[in-house]
């Protein structure tokens, strides 16, 4: 063998099994740092589709809110509850911890929101309650 051939330092049986197990550990590494990865990313897109699917939930509700308020010829933030059916969207997310730490669940029932004060377990627009089950002991029902 010539000083320039690649293959001179691989010539002892030892030394390649060595790299090969060098190169199997690397190899495990990485499948674990994919397997990882891929859990993230697929938490991720549930959050996110979760997000849009509760965003286009508020749209519609508003959509009906404002519905309502026009046929029966009132403001859209007063009156009496209207007659459509709210589900806030904290209780569709449940018993899910969201970023603030509390759960969906919480996040309804309580009386600050992302934008401040709020009123518990009822539409904001038109104070219809929340029709979720947790709400059962607020209502008496």
């Amino acid at each position: 063998m010539t000083t320039d051939d690649p293959w001179q330092h691989w010539t002892a049986p030892d030394q390649l099994l060595a790299e090969l197990d060098r190169l199997r550990a690397e190899n495990r590494r990485l499948a674990a740092q994919i397997a990882d990865d891929e859990q993230r990313i697929t938490r991720t897109l549930q959050y996110t589709t979760q997000a849009l699917t509760d965003r286009i939930h508020h749209h519609v509700h508003l959509a009906h809110c404002v519905r309502a308020a026009l046929t029966q010829g009132r403001a859209v933030t007063n009156g009496p509850a209207t007659a459509h059916i709210y589900l806030s969207t904290g209780c569709l997310h449940g018993d899910l911890v969201l970023p603030d730490g509390r759960t969906g669940h919480q996040y309804c029932q309580g009386d600050t929101g992302q934008a401040g004060a709020k009123s518990p377990a009822q539409c904001k627009f038109c104070a219809t309650p929340c029709v979720c089950p947790c709400h059962q002991e607020q209502t008496g029902a």
